[in-house]
């Protein structure tokens, strides 16, 4: 039959239209997705050499080409495709679908056409044959379907391998790959899949959205490279992707220049990878230091909402970098063995980056009890965790979901194996947590005793909610007089206590008294809290129950009654972060804050369970709901 394009027969008249899952995960950032997939599967394909196995630097180029529209293989009957899934577009009545088929349409009958090129070197290639459990089979053919070389890959051939799709004005994309098969010869295959839409080619000719390039008996790869096209061809082992009608616009090759900056610096940066981008733009170790900096790759990033990113992957590059940074390394129990970096410096984000086979994966875990989300009373930092071994690699891709940017154990089919991955992950965050803290922690002022400000610092637990406030009863003649600053930012009233609890005075402004933490914390100012009047208060005391740092019992006296937001403020020594409640027995609780009736004057005391353990001093903060608030107005 020849080379060919040719669709799988639709028997069941099934109905599938362009919103293929697999190619809309990519849509909303499609050259970004590109770059990120293709420099991921060019990494794990590395070709390893030398007595030591070592991996070669593997070069990926980034190349877009203009060519002759009558070289494209069997552009007659791609055209006749086009056409009959325009017809099929028409008779659905579906203006998005006519819209992107009359496109097609003038793409493939105009004289030129562009195509992207994804051409790596250094790599081991697809691995074929074309077959079930093969790479390449994998790739082209399989849905559902992992396969990699080995269970430390960045990725598996998943949902990713869609990426090319979504720069392609045609949904086409052809592969040409040069491997050593097992025997030591050097093969080549060639293939093309389109993923169109559902199609009708005359009477009793239904055909399915996807189709292949190539030998046409049985959907196989062409061979024969002389039979190719120059494009198509390539002599070293290696994988080039070629997107066909290229959707080209201004700046594409600094958008994907700044995908691979922002998530493979660290393979950059231990010559892993060379990347080469349109005309003369190279990522390399040499190159990355100012690329980071580059004035035109900010402004990318900031047009695409990525500059925060951006940022952020800067300053996981510098923590590994830097001479400043602490290391440690700890093998955990269940996972393996994972090395942690710290970096110090003030207006750092305070978050702790995850990488794994040189690219960036996340900084959220979420999916975990230890989220590693809010460190208030550490200094400035920033911190980047690696798995250094093939256990701890191997399991951290497992919990990785498809677009390889967070964890979640849900996705382990085992329900053993999830729990024990669970637990894993729980540890090496509260290991991190641990390191963090230890490096971090701000030092204390210098400490006096003074029995005279005993009543302004922790109660005993059984006596927290019986101690008053004794301004009014105190014998020493001696005067205190504390003076808060008030925010002017501020809509709710609030007041803050250690992790001990205490009392202090009002507050400017009339909200509640503002009280240390344990030893030596500082009450802080409000915090703004929902729209709605704020509640002075008094009296304010904390304590934690059972020893359990998640768990807090709140003493106060509000100044106004009415059905009140209650939220729990980390008071930090440089900034404050609002602490989630997860729990309160008897109240409602809603995104992260509790619902409370407060009566003018009673003494409240309520049990509060936040999401994460904290140990430091604690501010509250209490606003009116809003009807209640307008209804004392009205």
């Amino acid at each position: 039959m020849g080379l060919l394009w040719r669709f799988l027969r639709n028997e069941a008249e099934e109905d599938e239209g362009l919103a293929d899952a697999g190619v809309e995960t990519f849509r909303d950032a499609p050259f970004a997705g590109l770059a990120r997939e293709c420099g991921q599967n060019s990494i794990d394909a590395a070709r390893h050499s030398g007595p030591d196995g070592n991996a070669e630097r593997v070069i990926v180029r980034f190349w877009k080409e203009t060519i002759s529209t009558e070289s494209v293989p069997d552009i007659a009957g791609f055209r006749a495709t086009i056409e009959a899934c325009l017809s099929r577009a028409k008779d659905r009545g579906d203006d998005k679908e006519i819209q992107f088929f009359e496109r097609a349409k003038r793409i493939v009958r105009a004289s030129d056409i562009d195509l992207l090129h994804v051409i790596d070197e250094g790599t081991m290639g697809l691995i074929g044959p074309c077959e079930p459990g093969t790479p390449y089979h994998a790739l082209i053919k399989a849905k559902g379907v992992s396969k990699k070389g080995d269970d430390t890959s960045g990725g598996s051939f998943g949902i990713g391998k869609n990426a090319a799709y979504a720069v392609s004005a045609l949904r086409s994309v052809f592969y040409s790959t040069v491997y050593t098969d097992s025997s030591g010869s050097s093969q080549f295959l060639a293939q093309a899949k389109a993923i169109l839409v559902s199609h009708n080619k005359g009477p009793g000719q239904e055909y399915s959205a996807t189709g292949y390039w190539g030998e046409a008996e049985n959907y196989m790869p062409a061979t024969i490279m002389s039979a190719l096209p120059e494009w198509l061809q390539r002599t070293e082992p290696g994988t080039t992707v070629t997107a066909l009608g290229f959707l080209s616009e201004d700046g594409w090759d600094w958008r994907i220049a700044e995908s691979l900056v922002r998530n493979f610096f660290t393979a950059v940066h231990n010559s892993k990878v060379v990347f080469e981008v349109g005309d003369g733009l190279v990522i390399d170790r040499d190159t990355l230091p100012a690329l980071f900096v580059n004035e035109t790759l900010r402004e990318v990033a900031s047009s695409r909402g990525s500059d925060e990113d951006l940022k952020f992957s800067y300053n996981l590059y510098r923590c590994l970098t830097s001479p400043e940074s602490a290391r440690y390394e700890e093998t955990i129990q269940g996972l393996g063995r994972v090395r942690l970096s710290i970096l110090i410096e003030d207006r750092l984000e305070k978050q702790v980056g995850l990488i794994r086979n040189g690219m960036f994966i996340t900084s959220r875990f979420r999916h975990f009890k230890e989220k590693l989300a809010r460190f208030p009373l550490q200094k400035d930092f920033i911190a980047v965790v690696e798995p250094i071994d093939d256990s701890a690699s191997s399991h951290i891709r497992a919990l990785e979901n498809p677009r390889h940017d967070e964890l979640s154990p849900e996705r382990i089919e085992d329900p053993e194996l999830s729990r024990s991955l669970r637990e894993a992950v729980n540890k090496m965050n509260a290991w991190i947590r641990e390191r963090i803290k230890s490096h971090t922690t701000l030092p204390p002022d210098d400490e006096v005793q003074l029995d005279d400000l005993n009543n302004f610092f922790a109660a005993p637990e059984d006596k927290a909610d019986r101690i008053q406030n004794t301004g009014t009863s105190e014998k020493d003649p001696t005067s205190i007089k504390v003076e808060m600053r008030k925010k002017p930012e501020s809509s709710g009233a609030s007041a803050s206590g250690g992790s001990e609890g205490g009392s202090g005075g009002k507050k400017p402004g009339g909200s509640g008294g503002a009280t240390s933490g344990p030893g030596t914390g500082k009450g802080k100012g409000g915090v703004a809290g929902p729209r709605g009047g704020q509640v002075p208060i008094k009296g304010l005391r904390n304590t934690v129950k059972g020893g359990d740092t998640r768990s807090r019992k709140i003493f106060f006296t509000p100044e106004k009654s009415g059905t009140a937001r209650l939220d729990v403020i980390a008071a930090g020594i440089a900034d404050e972060e609002r602490l989630p409640v997860v729990a309160a027995p008897g109240h409602t609780v809603t995104k992260g804050a509790c619902e409370i009736e407060l009566k003018e004057g009673d003494r409240i005391a309520i049990l509060v369970e936040l999401a994460e353990p904290y140990e430091g001093p604690i501010e509250i903060s209490l606003s009116l709901k809003e009807e209640n608030n307008n209804e004392a107005q009205g």
